[in-house]
């Protein structure tokens, strides 16, 4: 884990990560959580890879059951350990 300076410390798990590990453990791949938010596969898979599409975020963390808040801050990187 790399230290950003004394007092930051970086998260390692980020929007990306989290997602990601929801889908797996909901069994709910890309295409299937395409079809059902009604969102273009390649979005769902910018997202997963690290971009910040609010939008997007917002509705598979609906679709996944988390928090969306969370999810958004995460996202945004507004929160330091």
């Amino acid at each position: 884990m790399a230290v950003a300076n004394s007092n930051e410390v970086e998260l390692e798990d980020f929007h990306e990560d989290i997602l990601a590990k929801a889908m797996r453990g909901l069994s709910i791949g890309k295409r299937a959580l395409s079809e059902r938010l009604g969102v273009d596969r390649s979005r769902i898979e910018a997202v997963l890879i690290g971009k910040v599409e609010e939008e997007v975020i917002v509705e598979m963390g609906k679709a996944l059951e988390l928090d969306v808040g969370k999810l958004l801050v995460s996202a945004r990187k507004e929160w330091i350990p």
